[in-house]
């Protein structure tokens, strides 16, 4: 990793609620894009649904109760980033997008950069050269 001058520190944020493809899908993509050698984090935040379903249905979501949910399988046993670090936000209630997103990420220095994606996006390739 940084195998050219990296002038910031970037960190990529995926939030997710209960999309496994879409997860995973977003994941590729992004582990799949030319990073040009620089180091990048990313922070995966996983959100609880208002009201819990059924439990017939509950491991469709990342519940606290449920440990077996698909997000958190995906997280725990699939899941590859050679770019950096990764950090998983697992909320114990329903935050909603707008709250999670204004409590991701507070930038500690003038060097510090965030991009933010949903688990039902995809990004080319060369999105990061593009924000480079």
């Amino acid at each position: 990793l940084g195998t050219s001058q990296q002038p910031y520190r970037m960190t990529v944020f995926v939030f997710t609620y209960n999309r496994v493809t879409g997860l995973q899908r977003i994941v590729k993509s992004l582990v799949d894009s030319d990073y040009l050698g620089h180091r990048v984090d990313l922070t995966l935040f996983v959100d609880n649904p208002k009201k819990f379903p059924d439990k017939e249905h509950s491991t469709d979501y990342a519940t606290p109760e449920s440990a077996n949910s698909p997000i958190l399988q995906f997280i725990r046993n699939d899941l590859v980033w050679p770019h950096g670090d990764v950090r998983v936000h697992k909320r114990e209630k329903n935050a909603g997008l707008k709250r999670s997103i204004m409590e991701a990420w507070y930038p500690m220095s003038d060097d510090s950069m965030g991009a933010f994606f949903e688990d039902d996006t995809e990004v080319s390739p060369l999105w990061y050269k593009w924000v480079d």
